[in-house]
């Protein structure tokens, strides 16, 4: 996983006219490595995927194309499997807590029978997670399985507090649960023992196996809901 954080954040509104306005123009990558055992954060590695976590700095928007797949390599990056898609939670951004946002790692069904998850990051508040002074921390949200499969796209919805998932499953695969490509509402974690997902529902089914969603999205109030097949 990386973080983008721009030189210059964009405070205003408005539409952007010049690319020199866009804050996009100028920043720094970084990467996510999780394991912060010690001062020197020298707990990480294979089987480290949860838990407390570092954004380390990779390279400037000034460097010369710089090669992020290499430079996860140099700098011990945490692996995920495919992670395919991101959205943030409004709501907490919103109430001024910390900054959110989850992401489906999509596995691989047919092969392995991985069947993917749902992973969130929590890093501090806006100013923290700008200035790259907070302390990332990485939790599961949502464990899949073979009824809901290999999620990719995800999107949040705002207001109602809960998340999308499009499965991208296998639907030729001989498996325990064969069946269509689903979109599942998901809730967040409430007050109980657990970090997950207080339960997820299906709300849509594909009736073509051969097809699958996505790109899905909220539109700003949460009341309309686009998706591609």
């Amino acid at each position: 996983y990386f973080k983008f954080v721009p030189k210059t954040p964009r405070t205003t509104t408005g539409a952007i006219t010049s690319l020199a306005d866009s804050p996009l123009a100028e920043g720094t990558v970084y990467g996510l490595r999780v394991g912060r055992r010690g001062a020197t954060g020298t707990d990480y590695g294979q089987g480290t995927q949860l838990g407390f976590a570092y954004w380390i700095q990779l390279s400037t928007l000034a460097d010369d194309d710089p090669d992020l797949r290499a430079l996860a390599v140099t700098n011990k990056l945490t692996g995920y499997y495919r992670p395919e898609d991101i959205a943030i939670d409004l709501t907490a951004l919103s109430q001024g807590s910390n900054v959110r946002f989850c992401g489906n790692n999509t596995g691989n069904e047919n092969e392995d029978q991985y069947y993917g998850e749902t992973i969130c990051i929590t890093d501090g508040t806006l100013s923290e997670a700008t200035a790259n002074t907070g302390v990332p921390e990485v939790q599961r949200l949502v464990e899949g399985n073979p009824e809901l499969a290999m999620p990719d796209n995800i999107d949040y919805r705002v207001g109602a507090n809960y998340w999308v998932l499009h499965e991208d499953a296998e639907t030729d695969y001989p498996g325990p649960a064969p069946d269509n490509n689903d979109l599942w509402a998901c809730l967040q974690d409430g007050a109980d023992a657990d970090l997950l997902s207080d339960g997820c529902i299906r709300i849509a089914t594909l009736n073509d196996p051969t097809a699958e969603w996505t790109g899905g999205v909220f539109d700003a109030l949460g009341r309309r809901f686009f998706v591609s097949v």
